[in-house]
């Protein structure tokens, strides 16, 4: 709770997760709960940037906000396509 949440089409679709101290994370999902076709959802990520714990869900780790920098319209095209998905 308390972490910022974008929303899209009535969804949660982009989080951050600021914990572990000292690091970044940008959780990618389909809504806040497991979607029916989760286990056959596919995006392409051609930056690689993307890590996958889960079939509809996916994290980009940043270390400090000289990464978040260096990535970030890397980061811009995925969110973009990201919401669409």
């Amino acid at each position: 709770m308390g972490t910022p949440s974008f929303r899209h089409g009535g969804e949660d679709r982009v989080t951050f997760r600021l914990q572990p101290r000292g690091r970044l994370q940008l959780i990618f999902h389909r809504g806040a709960k497991v979607r029916a076709d989760s286990a056959g959802f596919t995006f392409d990520d051609p930056t690689g940037l993307m890590t996958w714990p889960a079939p509809d869900r996916a994290v980009i780790d940043f270390p400090d906000l000289t990464a978040v920098s260096a990535r970030q319209a890397q980061v811009t095209t995925l969110v973009k396509r990201w919401v669409q998905t």
